[in-house]
């Protein structure tokens, strides 16, 4: 995957492309290390062979990984996120780990 003139080859994570066209993704660097997020043109969140993205955004939420433990003490990823502040809600973008399928979520303030 292309995203600008960057090839992404991390299998899942998020991606920021900025107004000037540099890229950083989530094997660069942790999220809170990121350079000005204000100029953050397009968040993506890949997920292997396909990709959801949220553009033209003012106020992009910190990506975030939901795990689990199960009953044996085993550790894995449950889900993937991306979203961003909205008026009144912050609007997230959850990708399950286990199947790809994605759902919006919608949490008031």
């Amino acid at each position: 995957m292309f995203v600008g003139e960057r090839e992404i080859v991390m299998s899942k994570g998020w991606i920021a492309e900025y107004k000037d066209g540099s890229v950083f993704c989530e094997e660069d660097c942790p999220w809170n290390k990121l350079p000005d997020k204000r100029n953050i043109a397009r968040l993506i969140l890949k997920w292997e062979d396909r990709f959801w993205e949220i553009t033209g955004k003012d106020n992009y939420t910190v990506p975030s990984v939901r795990g689990y433990i199960d009953s044996q003490g085993s550790q894995g990823i449950d889900s993937r996120t991306i979203g961003y502040y909205d008026t009144d809600s912050k609007v997230i973008l959850r990708v399950s780990e286990d199947t790809g399928s994605m759902k919006w979520e919608h949490v008031p303030f």
